[in-house]
């Protein structure tokens, strides 16, 4: 008798779409039977409860993965998180200002370690430098009058904690 295969969750289905079959197929390799409900309860927790939440853009999860995972010193979660970040449209230079940011906050051992990964990850996936299209990046033009005539949302989503 043929066995039925059971339509994958939505966290599986949220997993695949932002990692890739490719890193799904590399991930699950080799997997030992007995480690299964490990990782299906991550996928359920992770993918299905907190990356399908519609209140931060993938994007924007994407970029916080990145620090965090700077933050903690997780070389292969952040290689695979700037694969991810790759895949959606991030650039080069957007992953680099981001690891940037992180040496402020983590500390320049932490940044230059993710440097280390993100040139390896680049070198695997993208052209060279010169051959990437679009203005290269010269830190020498940036100034605060930049920052300053970026347009800028706020929302607040909850009223004033104080009221006069």
């Amino acid at each position: 008798m043929a066995r039925t295969r059971t339509p994958p969750s939505t966290a599986q289905a949220v997993r695949r779409r932002i990692a890739g079959d490719e890193h799904i197929r590399d991930a699950d390799a080799g997997l030992d039977p007995v480690l299964t409900p490990m990782r299906d309860a991550m996928t359920e927790w992770a993918w299905g409860q907190v990356w399908s939440r519609p209140a931060l853009s993938i994007e924007r999860r994407i970029l916080m993965n990145l620090g965090l995972l700077i933050a903690l010193n997780r070389p292969n979660e952040l290689r695979m998180a700037i694969r991810i970040a790759l895949r959606h449209g991030l650039s080069a230079v957007e992953i680099g200002e981001a690891i940037l940011h992180t040496a402020v906050y983590c500390g320049v051992p932490a940044a230059a370690g993710a440097l280390c990964i993100a040139s390896e990850v680049f070198a695997e996936n993208l052209a060279p430098p010169s051959a990437r299209p679009g203005p290269a990046h010269d830190s020498t033009t940036d100034d605060a009058r930049s920052i300053e005539s970026r347009p800028t949302k706020l929302r607040r989503s909850a009223p004033p904690m104080h009221k006069k």
